[in-house]
C-alpha cells in the first residue's frame, strides 16, 4: 500500500502480509508463465472485498527501496548464482513503513 506523491515511486508506503494477494499474483504469474522479475499491482475494491489487477511491469520497480528495507533484496538475488527461487522468498519484516524523502 503507498501513499503517492505527485509523480514517481510511493513517498509513504507500509508493508504488510497477505495471503490472498499473493496467492493470486503468484497464479497469474504462474499461469503465464513467467520467468524473472516482474511488479504485479493490485488494488482492493473494498465494497467487494477482493483485488483488480492493475498492472504488470516486468522490471524492478521505483519502489524498490522498500523492499530491500523490509528484507529482500530483489537485485542481490537476481545477481546471486544460487539464489532460491524468487517465488519461494518471503518478507522478512511486516507491519514496516517507509518514508521516501528525496
Amino acid at each position: 500500500m503507498g501513499i503517492s506523491g505527485d509523480r514517481g515511486p510511493s513517498a509513504f508506503a507500509k508493508v504488510y502480509n497477505d495471503v490472498r494477494l499473493e496467492e493470486l499474483g503468484l497464479r497469474l504469474l504462474s499461469r503465464l508463465k513467467w520467468n524473472g522479475v516482474a511488479m504485479v499491482e493490485f488494488k482492493k475494491v473494498i465494497e467487494e472485498g477482493d483485488y483488480r489487477l492493475m498492472e504488470i511491469n516486468p522490471r524492478l520497480w521505483g519502489s524498490l527501496d522498500l523492499s530491500i528495507a523490509a528484507g529482500i533484496d530483489f537485485p542481490y538475488l537476481m545477481a546471486e548464482p544460487n539464489r532460491l527461487p524468487l517465488n519461494r522468498v518471503r518478507q522478512s519484516k511486516s507491519d514496516f513503513f517507509f518514508l521516501g524523502i528525496s
